[in-house]
């Protein structure tokens, strides 16, 4: 009988161990997901996981490069507002060419083309950013937004003359059209 006894003893020993060890393994998977660990991920799944990311991003580079040669020959005439002051506006020309941006007015003050970024939104906007120099005439920083049909573009111009003088401008196209691919001008 005490034989008996002693072995329902160590079974239940052995169960209220092995409750208490689920019980510590459940309460770590419940603090894990709450602090926003994953469990771990079988590598066959991550292979998918990141098959599908490098297949979506070259999509995007793709679609961006598209969009890059569809903005590339273009010319766009703008109208500057200060943003600072009611006054006349002004109007200037933007050129992408050669997958570089030059803008009339501040190329007659020594600033030479430059390279943009492009980034294409959801919903097709595409944005670009350039800052451009100039020894004698300061730095401008500008950022353009350009519909998804690419016949209408608006954007900002930061022109910092110096150290002191900043203008800020807002700026919309006017008309846009095609040129021939050549030397820029």
């Amino acid at each position: 009988m005490r034989a008996i006894i002693a072995g329902l003893g160590v079974i239940a020993f052995l169960s209220l161990g092995l409750f208490q060890a689920e019980t510590v393994w459940a309460r770590s998977k419940k603090s894990k997901e709450a602090a926003g660990v994953e469990a771990p991920v079988p590598k066959e799944s991550k292979k998918k996981v990141d098959k599908a990311k490098e297949q979506a991003l070259e999509a995007q580079r793709v679609f961006t490069e598209k969009v890059r040669q569809g903005l590339n020959n273009t010319e766009w005439e703008i109208e500057l507002s200060l943003l600072s002051a009611k006054g006349k506006k002004e109007s200037d020309i933007i050129t992408f060419k050669e997958n570089q941006i030059g803008v009339a007015g501040f190329v007659k003050k020594g600033f030479p083309p430059t390279n943009y970024t492009l980034t294409v939104q959801d919903g097709g906007i595409a944005v670009w950013e350039t800052m451009q120099s100039s020894d004698k005439s300061g730095i401008a920083f500008w950022r353009g937004e350009i519909d998804a049909d690419m016949q209408r573009m608006h954007g900002i111009l930061s022109y910092h003359v110096d150290d002191k003088t900043t203008r800020d401008y807002s700026f919309s196209s006017i008309s846009r059209k095609d040129i021939s691919p050549g030397p820029s001008k």
